[in-house]
């Protein structure tokens, strides 16, 4: 029961690997600007995201930290 209990309460922990590489690249833009291509490609290779996956999340990012 107990050992249940815990597998269940960690499959409520899991994320997509989606959402995984959207933290990751908001970690990478939290760390280096956008315009910076240099400092970007030495987190984004820190935080295993190509640039397209910034491309793709960057506009996320950027619309969360500016509400």
């Amino acid at each position: 029961m107990k050992e249940e209990l815990t597998t269940k309460m960690h499959s409520e922990f899991t994320v997509s690997p989606e959402i995984e590489i959207r933290n990751r690249v908001f970690s990478v833009l939290t760390m280096a600007d956008y315009s910076n291509k240099p400092e970007l490609w030495k987190y984004a290779k820190m935080y295993d995201v190509t640039m397209d996956d910034i491309e793709k999340n960057k506009d996320s990012f950027y619309k969360l930290r500016n509400q």
